[in-house]
């Protein structure tokens, strides 16, 4: 028993080793490598994508580090920026997957920050729910819709719900609507639309909750509204509305002229 645990302190050591020691010594080649081929590569994108996915298989911190880089820079072109992502969707080890957790909410670039979010949805760890929570603060809205997205995909937990219902209440539009939906998918509470319904219910129901499952039953449970949860109703010809900016366009043509009925009593329109 005390050899296997040495064994395995020393493989977590070496494992540490080979993602600090490019830091403490430069560049590893591979990512000098991956310069001189990058800066060649400028202005011929199928190149970009080629460096790139020669880079992703080093599978270190470092080479990571290096595709977020240059991968969403305004300077690299749309196969680069792409191949980049799915580099980093590819890239799975637990010291990636915990690097990009941290670079959700830590980045200077918040284009960075959202695609970091975006790569994580594609994981669905759940250990990177910690740093998707932060991400939620974030000053950017695209950043936070990207972190809302991607807790969508995780597990549900109470401190997920927690954060999602606070957040809720500073949202307004789409993101609010955003949150809503990804409330529904997480509790199962398909028919909850408004922020203080989300308050309400979870104030009476989080002490007893239990997560559904979400693969035997992908539809959830329906909300009954009699039961205090919804005040809001829905618009009964546009539906949800998403956002406070809206465009109206007046169609003026023939097929406007079409007749029908609508509503309960079947009125023409």
């Amino acid at each position: 028993m005390l050899f296997h645990r040495q064994a395995a302190s020393v493989i977590m050591l070496m494992l540490v080793i080979s993602q600090v020691l490019p830091y403490c010594f430069g560049e590893s080649e591979a990512v000098s490598r991956f310069r001189r081929e990058w800066e060649e590569a400028k202005d011929f994108p199928p190149n970009q994508k080629e460096a790139i996915e020669k880079l992703s298989r080093e599978m270190t911190v470092e080479a990571a580090s290096v595709i977020a880089e240059v991968g969403f820079s305004e300077e690299t072109s749309y196969e680069g920026s792409q191949a980049a992502f799915d580099a980093l969707v590819r890239m799975y080890t637990t010291a990636i997957v915990k690097w990009i957790a941290e670079q959700v909410h830590s980045h200077k670039d918040w284009k960075v920050r959202a695609v970091m979010a975006r790569v994580l949805a594609r994981h669905a760890d759940p250990d990177t729910a910690p740093g998707l929570i932060k991400a939620l603060q974030d000053k950017k809205w695209e950043v936070r819709l990207a972190a809302v997205k991607a807790l969508e995909n995780l597990p549900a937990t109470r401190e997920i719900i927690d954060a999602l219902i606070a957040q809720i209440q500073k949202e307004e539009g789409r993101l609010a609507y955003e949150i809503s939906d990804t409330l529904g998918e997480l509790t199962g509470m398909k028919g909850i639309n408004n922020a203080d319904d989300w308050k309400n219910w979870w104030g009476k129901n989080k002490d007893t909750w239990v997560a559904p499952s979400r693969k035997c039953d992908p539809y959830g449970q329906t909300a009954d509204p009699s039961k205090g949860f919804q005040t809001v109703p829905d618009s009964p010809i546009y539906g949800k509305l998403k956002t406070k900016k809206v465009v109206f366009v007046v169609d003026t043509s023939a097929s406007m002229k079409t007749k029908g009925r609508w509503g309960e009593g079947k009125k023409e329109m």
